[in-house]
Protein backbone atom coordinates (compact mmCIF):
# COMPACT_ATOMS: atom_id res chain seq x y z
CA UNK A 1 0.00 0.00 0.00
CA UNK A 2 1.32 3.43 -0.95
CA UNK A 3 0.67 6.25 1.53
CA UNK A 4 1.36 9.99 1.19
CA UNK A 5 2.59 11.46 4.49
CA UNK A 6 3.95 14.82 5.62
CA UNK A 7 7.46 13.34 5.26
CA UNK A 8 6.79 12.01 1.77
CA UNK A 9 5.66 8.79 0.14
CA UNK A 10 5.74 5.59 2.20
CA UNK A 11 5.22 2.02 1.12
CA UNK A 12 3.70 -0.57 3.41
CA UNK A 13 5.20 -3.75 2.02
CA UNK A 14 3.17 -6.57 3.49
CA UNK A 15 4.26 -9.77 1.77
CA UNK A 16 6.72 -8.50 -0.84
CA UNK A 17 9.73 -8.98 1.46
CA UNK A 18 9.94 -10.33 4.99
CA UNK A 19 12.48 -7.80 6.23
CA UNK A 20 14.08 -4.43 5.61
CA UNK A 21 17.37 -6.26 5.04
CA UNK A 22 15.94 -8.33 2.17
CA UNK A 23 14.38 -5.25 0.59
CA UNK A 24 17.58 -3.23 0.99
CA UNK A 25 19.68 -5.94 -0.63
CA UNK A 26 17.27 -6.20 -3.57
CA UNK A 27 17.22 -2.41 -3.89
CA UNK A 28 21.02 -2.24 -3.97
CA UNK A 29 21.26 -5.08 -6.50
CA UNK A 30 18.73 -3.35 -8.77
CA UNK A 31 20.57 -0.01 -8.51
CA UNK A 32 23.90 -1.64 -9.43
CA UNK A 33 22.52 -3.94 -12.15
CA UNK A 34 24.32 -3.70 -15.46
CA UNK A 35 27.21 -1.70 -14.04
CA UNK A 36 30.76 -2.65 -13.07
CA UNK A 37 29.76 -3.14 -9.42
CA UNK A 38 26.71 -5.32 -10.15
CA UNK A 39 25.82 -7.90 -7.52
CA UNK A 40 25.64 -10.87 -9.88
CA UNK A 41 24.69 -13.39 -7.20
CA UNK A 42 21.78 -11.35 -5.77
CA UNK A 43 18.37 -11.80 -7.36
CA UNK A 44 15.73 -9.09 -7.24
CA UNK A 45 12.22 -8.89 -8.68
CA UNK A 46 11.80 -7.15 -12.03
CA UNK A 47 9.31 -4.73 -10.46
CA UNK A 48 12.00 -3.35 -8.15
CA UNK A 49 12.81 -0.65 -10.72
CA UNK A 50 9.16 0.44 -10.62
CA UNK A 51 9.32 0.69 -6.82
CA UNK A 52 12.49 2.77 -7.08
CA UNK A 53 10.69 5.20 -9.38
CA UNK A 54 8.11 6.00 -6.69
CA UNK A 55 10.46 8.39 -4.83
CA UNK A 56 9.87 6.62 -1.51
CA UNK A 57 10.94 8.15 1.77
CA UNK A 58 10.31 5.01 3.79
CA UNK A 59 9.27 1.38 3.41
CA UNK A 60 7.78 -0.55 6.33
CA UNK A 61 7.24 -4.30 6.54
CA UNK A 62 4.61 -6.50 8.15
CA UNK A 63 7.18 -8.91 9.62
CA UNK A 64 10.01 -6.56 10.66
CA UNK A 65 10.25 -3.65 13.09
CA UNK A 66 13.08 -2.17 11.01
CA UNK A 67 12.29 0.13 8.13
CA UNK A 68 14.08 0.99 4.88
CA UNK A 69 14.99 4.50 3.83
CA UNK A 70 16.59 5.53 0.53
CA UNK A 71 20.36 5.86 0.37
CA UNK A 72 21.67 9.43 0.71
CA UNK A 73 23.20 9.63 -2.76
CA UNK A 74 23.00 13.41 -2.70
CA UNK A 75 25.56 13.60 0.13
CA UNK A 76 29.14 14.39 -0.91
CA UNK A 77 31.66 11.59 -0.63
CA UNK A 78 34.04 11.83 2.31
CA UNK A 79 37.64 12.54 1.44
CA UNK A 80 40.04 10.05 3.06
CA UNK A 81 42.06 12.92 4.56
CA UNK A 82 38.98 14.09 6.45
CA UNK A 83 38.62 10.71 8.12
CA UNK A 84 42.02 10.83 9.84
CA UNK A 85 41.87 11.67 13.54
CA UNK A 86 44.29 14.59 14.16
CA UNK A 87 44.91 13.52 17.76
Amino acid sequence: MLVETAEGRELLGGQSFDSAYEFGLADLAARLAGGPDALEDVEYPEWMHTIQGLDLQRVRFAHDLAEWRPPPFDLPRSEPSLLIDPY
